[in-house]
């Protein structure tokens, strides 16, 4: 049986003594916290090479050890000044967030400070688990090991000279793009020569496999990280917080479907203050986190996942001035529970500072004395209902989705290259991760259930545990993942499309059809023509509904002898969206980008469009709600546990269906005939298991 942890994070201030530690770690029991997650920064704990001080964190330790807290302690790398210093001298102190592991210099430091570390604290009682890396960001300078690896990498991706000519002057070259001479010349010399000298446009190619590389880098340094910890542990798990959940990861080389399989448990970090750039309303905040949480379910599929760093307390320097209410609070928490999710981490306690990188107004408690507020009593009070419930809560289990959404990471390596040339572009690098969150919400608010799958999944035979498909802004696809798709629809799988879906293959190439890799005969239709529009694109379907897109407009010509239906067209009576019967499946594709569009905007026709696909194709929702109001279900042997929230910043009342009127509240009391929901208020109550 799962747990739940309700956890936050925990700054060590190096000037507390035990006395300030046993007040909060009081405080934190008080509030209902039976997690704290400490970062052991590398440069307080070493200031002088090899001689390491760890006496405030004994401090907390040990106060720690006398309550029923765990901990989890994070190795903070941020490198000490001295070890700056030395690779400075020997020049090879890269810049970034975090050094490069893949250097020696700080690999066998870090080592050893890892040793001390475990050494000294795997035998606490409160010891819970390792953190290797506080927000894994890779290093992405492009140095000699890091080069050296890349090489070898090429050359088991082409195993012939002429695999890499293929892939990377295609068929249809602009420019004459570089090229060693032979496999052979392909070393990290020519390399660092190529990616120095080879500007407009001519090192394209080596770009986007050097993006594809990178998760291969970072997923060998998360490898590292847990294999030198289990070296000297092997009783605490490992762990580690992914960043950038709802954004574009391909900058810092964050696939996340790889590098979540390393650890034994993950978390993610969400800060709508920081992470979020759209508008900051109810509802998009709540379509934003829920998206996020499904994200990190789906990476483990399953495995040990929390949300790793929440944030609950005000932040007036990020891109927006945001504070969340209780009311917010209560919500991520129980929507996290039935999301599958073994808890919540939230960023963080007490903020007893504040600087430029990191800020104290994250605080969930008065930063002057830690005293409650209205945000903090809101956990308090969370904490204590699911205590007081849990042999009724912790039972249930997320059931499995029947529709998957593909999270392209090679779409997202196209896009930043894009961006990288035309940083003066609004939104150019962001289209096909907007797409995703458009997608995603269209489908959440329907209350449709949702995984989501990465190309790497596809290509290992995914897509039969799912009834439907959606590629929402795909504009890349490999040839491998192209076939399982085009193998899914044949076998009977429903397959939903748009934003120029699959018009380049793995090497932003064009290979003779629009869709490519065989969606252009599962679509039964090709691109006729494409059209680029500065803003909204209007499409009406057969049955006269006015469908809006954007910034796009493809239509199609249906190819001879397929079966496609034209199911909407553009003013000028040109084909904007068809649907085809291919093998025992269905495929529908759109010539806007409709899904995009929905990142920001309320639109329920093209809502009413994805969600009606689903529907369509078989696929009932988790339950049946008003607009506005949705709900997530976990599934126990004789009934069910039903969360619903509310998105609107109004109240409003939710009358129950029928098979709803022997529902209770947790305590065991009856249920009205109706729910009255406040501005995003949540209300949980547990169903009986409907007879099948």
């Amino acid at each position: 049986m799962r747990e739940f942890t309700v956890g936050t994070m925990y700054w060590l201030n190096p000037n507390y003594g035990r006395k300030e530690f046993a007040c909060d770690c009081r405080r934190l029991v008080e509030n209902g916290y039976t997690l704290v997650r400490l970062i052991v920064w590398w440069e307080l704990v070493e200031e002088k090479k090899g001689r390491y001080d760890f006496s405030f964190v004994d401090d907390f330790m040990a106060e720690a050890e006398k309550t029923p807290l765990n901990v989890m302690i994070t190795v903070g790398f941020y490198p000490p000044f001295w070890l700056t210093c030395e690779l400075d001298a020997a020049g090879r102190n890269d810049p970034g967030r975090y050094p490069s592991l893949a250097r020696d210099e700080v690999r066998r430091p870090l080592a050893k400070l890892i040793e001390t570390l475990v050494t000294r604290y795997r035998n606490s009682p409160a010891l819970a688990y390792w953190n290797i890396w506080n927000e894994p960001t890779l290093n992405m300078t492009k140095n000699r090991p890091v080069l050296e690896a890349f090489a070898a990498w090429l050359k088991r991706k082409y195993p012939t000279f002429d695999d890499l000519r293929q892939g990377w002057r295609g068929e249809y070259p602009v420019l004459s793009l570089l090229l060693p001479e032979s496999l052979e010349a392909l070393t990290a010399d020519w390399l660092e020569t190529a990616f120095r000298l080879g500007s407009r446009g001519r090192t394209s190619a080596i770009e986007y496999d050097f993006l594809l590389f990178s998760p291969e880098l970072l997923a060998d340094q998360v490898r590292w990280l847990c294999g030198e910890i289990r070296k000297y542990d092997t009783g605490h798990p490992t762990h580690t917080n992914l960043h950038g959940v709802n954004g574009n990861p391909v900058t810092a080389g964050r696939d996340f479907y790889r590098t979540a399989a390393i650890p034994d448990t993950i978390s993610c970090s969400i800060h709508q203050s920081n992470d979020n750039v759209f508008e900051l309303g109810l509802r998009d905040r709540r379509n934003f986190y829920l998206c996020g949480i499904d994200r990190t379910w789906s990476w483990r599929k399953g495995g040990e996942a929390m949300v790793g760093e929440l944030q609950v307390g005000t932040s007036d320097v990020h891109p927006r001035k945001y504070t969340p209410t209780p009311e917010t609070i209560t919500a991520e928490l129980w929507l996290a529970y039935a999301a599958g999710l073994h808890g919540v981490i939230h960023w963080e306690f007490q903020g007893w500072r504040s600087g430029t990188f990191e800020l104290g107004e994250f605080g969930l408690r008065a930063p002057a004395d830690g005293g409650p507020t209205p945000r903090s009593e809101a956990v308090e009070q969370f904490a204590r209902t699911f205590s007081q419930y849990r042999d009724r809560l912790l039972p249930a289990e997320r059931p499995a989705a029947q529709i998957a959404i593909l999270d392209s990471y090679r779409s997202g390596i196209y896009e930043y290259l894009q961006w990288i040339d035309h940083r003066n572009v609004p939104d150019i690098g962001m289209n096909c991760v907007n797409a995703v969150l458009g997608c995603y919400r269209a489908l959440r608010e329907a209350n449709f259930a949702v995984e989501f799958v990465s190309e790497e999944e596809v290509v290992a035979g995914i897509l039969p545990r799912y009834r439907v498909l959606f590629l929402p802004g795909v504009p890349l696809l490999s040839r491998e993942a192209g076939g399982k798709i085009v193998d899914f629809v044949r076998q009977g799988g429903q397959l939903w499309a748009d934003g120029r879906c699959g018009w380049l293959d793995e090497h932003m190439f064009v290979r003779g059809e629009i869709p490519g890799h065989g969606l252009q005969q599962v679509f039964g239709a090709r691109e006729r023509e494409y059209r680029a529009e500065p803003e909204e694109v209007r499409a009406v379907r057969v049955d006269g509904l006015s469908i809006a897109g954007r910034r796009m407009r493809q239509d199609f010509m249906p190819l001879p002898g397929a079966e496609a239906k034209i199911y909407a067209r553009y003013s000028d009576g040109t084909v904007a969206a068809v649907e085809n019967r291919f093998g025992r499946g269905r495929a529908r594709l759109w010539g806007v980008e409709l899904s995009r569009r929905l990142r920001n905007v309320f639109d329920p026709a093209a809502e009413g469009e994805i969600s009606g696909f689903a529907g369509e194709s078989g696929v009932r929702p988790e339950m049946e709600l008003p607009c506005g109001v949705i709900g997530r279900v976990m599934e126990r042997e004789t009934s069910r546990v039903a969360v619903l929230n509310s998105l609107l910043e109004t109240s409003l009342r939710v009358p129950l269906p029928p098979e709803w009127r022997s529902a209770r509240h947790l305590d065991g009391s009856a249920v009205s005939t109706e729910l009255v929901l406040g501005p995003g208020a949540t209300e949980v109550l547990l169903l009986s298991r409907p007879h099948r």
